[in-house]
């Protein structure tokens, strides 16, 4: 949400400055300013004759000095208010800001010229209604958001006065009285009024918590040169994983029990004509253990990326690039014996790699140059089927009763081109969109409990319910980085 500065008269920082300005068509048919006059300043003219403003407008008066002749001269006058409480004018411009009631004049000298106005300041109208924006709210436990008001008067015309906002539970989400500035405290649903002038308007804030979750984030250095580390959630804040002994690690993977976790460690990044990659192994951290002794080698090839952790906790699947432009091959390694099982795949490029609850089968996306596809495997290379598509489909995930795929699906229609989050069928058809962005919304993955779905869009975590409501950016990274490849912690 933007962050707005409150305007000290009251009125929301959202309605704009309305100038009034008075126009001097007379002078289309005068004469162009002359700068060196034949004869003597005779007179000062105003554009008008006096202003009515309401509190917090401003309005232009223009002037203009006349000769003997009745010719325009050029010359700056200077202005003053006569009451600074009522009114003031810029000294060179003639711009009037009202500040309060009331009456007062504001007069333009050139020498020993001058001509006056008057100015008639009057309060706004009285609210009649109220609109909040957004009218309803989510936010993560911890983070804070802003609500905007606007006032209306009888016909629909903005006005202004002093908002009061209010909470109904605390406990829940506060808000700032004067600004508007919702801090999420813990899970739940309220309500938060604004009142101005006696008329009040409401909004429901959720405040939510997808539980422990993981991602990936990756900052910008230069030409050629990134890093990336992996953070933890909690509502504790963010908290790094990233071991003494790596400079850069990326796509963390947990075990069921959540004793474990699988990372790639990357060595380097190449450029291959514009397009970055980079080069990698996959550890595997004991958590509980010391940081400097905690993390062992699962991988020594230097191109193992998308660590998957099958559900009984035995055994990590991952994709292995043959070179830096060669295919990818599925491997599947025991964690703690170190055999490898290479699953045959159709020669092309792939995503992350997702178990089904039982670990009897794997779905993932790739292509060899065509339609990216979803395909989905048996643990042991055999019953491998691609799934229709009549576009693109990306990033496949099962849901923890093994009944659904979410994936992220290409689509071009006439209002223009659009990724959905949709879920389907893991043996067919039976598509349902869940939810539709501008953005690719990348790696989608299902709640522990099935509930919520994490994923990544426009450099960010975003977490929305199961259905495709209630959609929450969860983090804010810095500039010239972007977060991605979130990943539920058990």
């Amino acid at each position: 949400m933007p962050q707005h500065i409150r305007n000290p008269l009251g009125r929301s920082p959202t309605h704009p400055m309305r100038f009034i300005v008075v126009a001097m068509s007379m002078l289309a048919c005068q004469q162009e300013p002359i700068t060196a006059p034949c004869c003597a300043i005779v007179r000062v003219t105003l554009s008008t004759s006096g202003l009515s403003l309401a509190v917090g407008d401003s309005g232009s008066v223009l002037a203009w000095t006349v000769d003997s002749k009745g010719q325009v001269v050029a010359a700056t006058p200077d202005w003053m208010s006569a009451d600074l409480t009522i009114a003031t004018v810029g000294r060179k411009d003639g711009l009037v800001t009202a500040i309060s009631p009331g009456n007062t004049t504001v007069s333009a000298t050139v020498g020993t010229l001058s001509a006056t106005a008057t100015v008639s300041v009057h309060p706004w109208a009285t609210p009649f209604s109220l609109a909040i924006s957004p009218a309803a709210l989510n936010v993560l436990t911890g983070t804070v958001q802003r609500l905007t008001a606007m006032a209306f008067d009888s016909v629909g015309r903005p006005t202004s006065g002093s908002f009061d906002w209010s909470s109904a539970d605390p406990t829940i989400a506060t808000i700032g009285q004067r600004d508007g500035v919702v801090t999420a405290i813990r899970v739940g649903k309220t309500k938060l009024t604004v009142v101005v002038g006696g008329v009040s308007a409401t909004a429901e804030v959720t405040v939510i918590t997808p539980g422990p979750f993981t991602f990936t984030r990756t900052t910008f250095l230069g030409p050629g040169k990134f890093s990336s580390d992996v953070l933890s959630y909690s509502e504790g804040g963010l908290v790094s994983l990233r071991a003494s002994q790596f400079s850069s690690i990326a796509t963390a993977a947990w075990s069921p029990d959540a004793s474990q976790l699988a990372v790639e460690a990357i060595y380097e990044w190449v450029d291959l004509e514009g397009y970055y990659v980079y080069t990698s192994d996959l550890f595997v951290r004991d958590v509980s253990a010391p940081a400097a002794s905690a993390s062992r080698a699962l991988t020594t090839n230097g191109f193992s990326t998308s660590p998957s952790w099958s559900p009984d906790g035995r055994r990590i699947a991952y994709l292995v690039r043959n070179g830096f432009y060669g295919y990818q091959t599925l491997q599947i390694t025991d964690v703690a014996g170190g055999k490898t099982v290479v699953l045959p795949l159709p020669p092309g490029w792939y995503g992350k790699p997702c178990w089904s609850p039982v670990g009897t089968r794997l779905a993932l996306s790739g292509s060899d140059d065509g339609p990216n596809l979803v395909f989905v495997v048996n643990a042991d290379g055999s019953g491998w089927y691609a799934l229709s598509t009549p576009t693109a489909d990306y990033d496949p995930c099962w849901s923890p009763d093994g009944t659904r795929l979410v994936f992220v699906r290409f689509r071009k229609d006439s209002s223009g081109e659009f990724y959905d989050v949709s879920t389907r069928d893991p043996d067919g058809g039976d598509v349902t969109r869940l939810a539709s962005f501008a953005q690719f919304p990348s790696s989608p993955v299902w709640s522990p409990d099935g509930r919520q779905i994490l994923f990544a869009s426009a450099d960010a975590v975003y977490a929305m319910n199961a259905d495709g409501s209630g959609v929450v950016q969860l983090t804010s990274p810095p500039r010239s980085s972007w977060d991605g490849l979130p990943a539920w912690r058990r």
